[in-house]
């Protein structure tokens, strides 16, 4: 399990990337907000 340490949610897994409950309003906004390593495999 893994916790964020600046909003404090947990997840099932460690180290699992979130936007700290930031509404984002599009797909692209969401893409966005992923690791650089993971936006080209959408």
């Amino acid at each position: 399990m893994g916790k964020c340490p600046k909003c404090g949610r947990v997840f099932a897994k460690t180290n699992q990337n979130h936007t700290c409950d930031e509404v984002l309003s599009t797909v692209d906004d969401y893409i966005a907000a992923q690791p650089k390593a993971i936006r080209p495999l959408r």
